[in-house]
């Protein structure tokens, strides 16, 4: 199982709509994979806490203000390894 197998997954995984052998697979890999049973563990409490409240919620605007940044630096810093292969660079 693949950490990207795990997040493509992660919704379905969650909502039981996986075939049986996929599921143990999933629960196979996140028990030995910290960084992963948070992802899923994570995933699931805001599900959760989304389907308690049933008005949407509006984030504070400093809060949006340091998610929309910490989104930019990790869309850039995805991009840069990228651009440097494009030219040449290692």
């Amino acid at each position: 199982m693949t950490h990207r197998k795990i997040f493509k997954n992660v919704c379905d995984f969650i909502d039981g709509e996986l075939d049986e052998a996929t599921c143990e697979e999933i629960k196979k890999h996140i028990a030995s994979c910290p960084k992963c049973r948070i992802y899923v563990d994570t995933v699931r409490k805001t599900i959760v806490f989304y389907q308690a409240n049933d008005a949407p919620k509006r984030l504070p605007s400093a809060a949006k203000k340091r998610l929309h940044a910490a989104i930019a630096l990790k869309f850039k810093e995805k991009r840069a390894p990228s651009a440097a292969k494009g030219r040449g660079e290692k």
